[in-house]
């Protein structure tokens, strides 16, 4: 299950309006990881129909930090190619768990990382993720940064 299918992607406006609203979030250098933790009993049929994988991302890059759209579009594919590599223990938490989790995980550096450095922050960012939704159901922020 290496692939990054457009139906993995959080594109829907409303849920992406729902997770940075309601969403939890925490630092992982480089990384604000925010994410949303539902069951899916929680969600009306029709927002339910859009989840085929446990996971809705994103992958912000904000134009203040990295002004070229160039760069912008290198360190999201590089962001895309690292998750989706290391994305399977995250799925497999959440199905175990029954549960469904919208994701963002908003680059905050002005600088572009190496890949292998990329890859290694998005596979400890996926391991705090797992961590929080163990510790907190969800429910809050990651205790270890005071939220």
């Amino acid at each position: 299950m290496q692939t990054l299918s457009k139906s993995e992607r959080l594109g829907n406006f409303r849920l992406q309006k729902m997770l940075f609203s309601q969403g939890n979030s925490f630092f992982c250098h480089p990384f604000r990881v925010v994410y949303l933790v539902l069951k899916p009993d929680e969600l009306s049929a029709d927002t339910f129909g859009l989840f085929q994988y446990p996971v809705k991302t994103i992958f912000p890059v904000p134009a203040r930090n990295i002004r070229k759209a160039t760069a912008r579009n290198r360190v999201r594919r590089l962001m895309k190619e690292s998750f989706r590599k290391n994305k399977s223990g995250l799925y497999s938490f959440l199905n175990n768990r029954h549960e469904i989790c919208l994701l963002a995980l908003v680059y905050s550096i002005r600088q572009i990382l190496p890949y292998r450095e990329m890859e290694s922050k998005i596979r400890l960012s996926l391991q705090r993720l797992e961590e929080a939704i163990q510790n907190n159901g969800g429910k809050s922020g990651d205790p270890a940064n005071g939220q």
